[in-house]
């Protein structure tokens, strides 16, 4: 049943209704970053507005894709739990959420963050590399802020229908961003703009984790994320490590790190129990089995 926005039950706007508004408003707000990196490269010369911005493009579409494909399927299952079986519920939900969120994007960027040099000069031209190589790590740590802002902490104004602070949260990312292009940018060109970008997004998590407290809670649960932190951190670290020791070609050294990366960070993940990986797997093998053993006796 298709249920109109002008329909008022109870002397209040439909909750369907309502939930429309709020994603059409964080549309909105969401379009009005995507205009940001304009910002950014305001103070710089064309030409190294576009060695900056083919060096943030490349950092956003290599490690926001993943994220964006978690939250889709978190999103509106929250939505759903919290319609149906209320706020204890979906908070229960939303933790096992961001430990997941963040089990993915934190290690991705700081992989990324690592390996940036080599995969500059497999992607960029000539001209490109050497700032992409310096730009990008930043770039890179900004998208961990960035993720967790606009993947989780914005679930607490959809779940609250909050529609105002998605806006007042993306004018503290713009205003923090164009003050700090400003002031750093004069003094270090290209590299001045990236820490810009990363000063804006800790700005626009910070505001969307106190504009949360006055909407719905999400909970973070502190304890399991230090855990993936620390395993994504001990990775970067092996990897970096690595690195210093290869005398290969740049698409070579961007696969055996890549490798190098993921076995240490699936080791970690499996001795921290990061996002419950081991009940995860075990469940998951034991309904192949199970499945499998049907299969057989059909």
């Amino acid at each position: 049943m298709v249920v109109p926005d002008e329909v008022v039950l109870v002397g209040r706007v439909h909750p369907v209704a309502e939930e429309r508004r709020t994603v059409a408003v964080g549309e909105l707000a969401g379009a009005l970053e995507e205009r940001e990196p304009l910002v950014d490269v305001a103070p710089v010369g064309a030409a190294d507005a576009g060695k900056y911005v083919a060096a943030l493009d490349l950092v956003r579409q290599t490690l926001m894709m993943p994220a964006m494909s978690a939250a889709a399927a978190f999103f509106p299952l929250a939505v759903q739990i919290h319609a149906s079986k209320g706020d204890a519920a979906v908070r229960s939900h939303l933790a096992e959420c961001v430990e997941l969120l963040l089990s993915i994007t934190l290690p991705a960027c700081l992989g990324f963050a690592v390996i940036a040099p080599h995969v500059a000069n497999v992607i960029l031209g000539a001209d490109f590399r050497e700032p992409a190589a310096q730009i990008m790590p930043i770039i890179a740590i900004a998208v961990v802020f960035q993720i967790l802002t606009q993947q989780y902490l914005h679930a607490s104004f959809l779940l609250s229908g909050r529609n105002s602070f998605y806006l007042i949260n993306t004018a503290s990312i713009i205003a923090a961003n164009v003050i700090l292009s400003y002031v750093l940018v004069s003094h270090y060109g290209m590299i001045g703009a990236a820490w810009a970008r990363l000063g804006a997004d800790v700005t626009g998590f910070i505001c969307a984790l106190i504009l949360s407290r006055f909407a719905f809670q999400v909970p973070l649960p502190l304890g399991r994320l230090a855990l993936t932190v620390i395993a994504a951190l001990a990775m970067a670290l092996v990897v970096a490590a690595i690195d210093r020791s290869l005398q290969i070609t740049d698409l070579t050294a961007c696969i055996v790190l890549a490798c190098a990366g993921l076995t240490t960070y699936a080791m970690l993940c499996w001795l921290f129990d990061i996002s419950r990986i081991r009940g995860r797997l075990k469940t998951g093998f034991a309904m192949f089995r199970t499945k499998f053993a049907n299969i057989n006796i059909g």
